[in-house]
């Protein structure tokens, strides 16, 4: 269905060597398709500046290209080798490649906020956690009897194990 037209080569991530790649894609043909993985946010760059040069692009989920196998039973893990992992993909996939379509800025600015918002509250329960064994620990100082400070030391630990255990539940949804 296609062949690999540009061997890997390395670009400059700054306007100019963008522009470069860009220039030298479009001078493969007209139906030539840049297949990439998304990786964090590190591919945004890149996606958008080929999609302005009216460039057909396709980010894909890693996950999918792993599952694919890339040709290969060895894990060879270099930079060359996972350019022809994801082309081969491509090629296997031509038909069925979904074109990439820049995010808008309230979305951009939405996911910011997720992501923040995650980081506040990991924050927040860890510190919690932190306060109740201090508490915890301040409360068997006070307790006299041993056998009553192993017991409430006891309830206090299964207490803290509880809101670990909803806090990881929650974050099962994220």
């Amino acid at each position: 269905m296609g062949e690999v037209a540009l061997l890997p080569q390395e670009f400059l991530h700054t306007e100019v060597g963008l522009e470069q790649m860009a220039y030298a894609i479009i001078a493969l043909g007209e139906d030539t398709r840049v297949v990439m993985e998304a990786t964090g946010r590190y591919h945004e760059p890149i996606a958008a500046a080929l999609h302005e040069y009216g460039i057909y692009v396709c980010v894909l989920n890693p996950l999918y290209i792993k599952q694919s196998g890339g040709g290969s039973i060895r894990k060879v893990k270099s930079d060359k080798a996972d350019a022809m992992k994801i082309a081969k993909y491509g090629l296997d996939n031509w038909v069925d490649l979904r074109e990439y379509t820049p995010m808008d800025t309230v979305r951009q600015q939405l996911k910011l906020c997720s992501r923040q918002y995650d980081l506040y509250m990991k924050t927040v329960v860890e510190r919690f956690l932190v306060d109740l064994l201090i508490l915890s620990h301040l409360v068997l100082l006070h307790v006299p009897n041993r056998k009553k400070q192993h017991c409430l030391g006891n309830q206090i630990m299964r207490n803290i194990q509880q809101v670990h255990a909803n806090r990881t539940e929650k974050e099962k949804f994220y």
